[in-house]
């Protein structure tokens, strides 16, 4: 017996929803499916993204230091000369890049790194004379020492710190030390006291600069690693945004250590009779596409009905290790 009139309906129907969601582009039921309910797991809502940690643009503050005698009766300071070796350990880091610093104003948001030689005790054992300074002063302790002298480090001892300032308040972000016994460097090395006579010469013409310069890289990569650093202010701006796709694209990439899958939180400015800018929420994203200065990202989801918009701020958004 055929049923023509029932069995053609049926198939009918169900060819013709397979075939409408064939048609329908699975990016568009993701971004349907995520602005419509909420994910389950709001710290990390696609299992798989990871905390980007981006290179934060600082501002280096002057090194501290304390000026003392060399042997041979010449006083020093090495905070100058030792500015230029910290830029160069600090860009080695790769965690932040030296910036200029700019005209703060009470809305300006900005980072500092900031180091100092606490300890730098060097001993000329042949001729029992110890120089430099520790945290309560200068040992001033002037010889007859000419010539090239066998000059062993007795301690030399770092402290470096990551601060978040907005615009002339700063509050630390991390701090860790380093010494040469951190950096595994050469505890030996030779002056010759009859041109080592300026703090320029002392840091250039002598191992004690590469042993600073080692000094500084392992203490930026020790700030480097600390888990505070992820929650440091950074900022992108969105420059262009395809609502349609629930795509968009900001003006960070590869040259930023942005890489793909890593999750973002989108701002918009909200107006205000304050002073500063004010910002709330509007999205969740992740990369999907990461080039040298520029990133795609995907929206996960909607916080607010304007979407994400040219203009509006991209930021680090944590999610749990789970």
């Amino acid at each position: 017996m055929k049923y023509p009139s029932m069995v053609t309906p049926f198939f009918s129907k169900v060819s013709f929803a397979a075939l409408a969601l064939a048609a329908f582009p699975y990016s568009q039921l993701d971004s349907y499916a995520a602005a419509k309910k909420p994910a389950v797991d709001a710290c990390n809502p696609h299992p798989g993204q990871t905390t980007p940690n981006p290179t934060r643009r600082a501002v280096l503050r002057p090194v501290v230091t304390k000026a003392f005698q060399l042997p041979n009766g010449a006083q020093v300071n090495l905070s100058a000369d030792l500015d230029t070796v910290f830029s160069t350990a600090v860009t080695a880091a790769l965690s932040f890049a030296p910036t200029d610093p700019s005209d703060s104003d009470l809305c300006d948001t900005h980072i500092e790194l900031r180091a100092a030689v606490s300890t730098l005790e060097l001993n000329a054992f042949e001729a029992g004379v110890t120089f430099g300074y520790t945290p309560t002063g200068a040992t001033n302790t002037v010889s007859n020492i000419t010539g090239k002298t066998t000059v062993k480090v007795g301690t030399i001892a770092m402290d470096f710190s990551v601060w978040e300032c907005v615009g002339q308040k700063c509050t630390a972000a991390a701090a860790v030390p380093a010494s040469h016994l951190t950096a595994g460097v050469d505890v030996k090395l030779d002056i010759d006291f009859n041109s080592v006579t300026t703090s320029t010469s002392l840091i250039y013409n002598t191992p004690l600069g590469g042993i600073l310069r080692a000094i500084m890289v392992d203490g930026m990569n020790r700030l480097s690693a600390n888990p505070h650093i992820s929650e440091l202010n950074w900022k992108a701006s969105v420059k262009e945004s395809t609502p349609e796709a629930g795509m968009f694209t900001f003006d960070a990439g590869t040259n930023s250590r942005i890489l793909p899958n890593q999750s973002f939180v989108v701002y918009a400015v909200t107006p205000t009779t304050g002073v500063c800018n004010v910002y709330h929420a509007v999205g969740y994203a992740h990369t999907t596409q990461v080039d040298p200065v520029s990133s795609v990202a995907f929206v996960d989801q909607i916080l607010d009905a304007r979407g994400v918009q040219p203009g509006d701020v991209v930021m680090v958004r944590a999610v749990s290790s789970k």
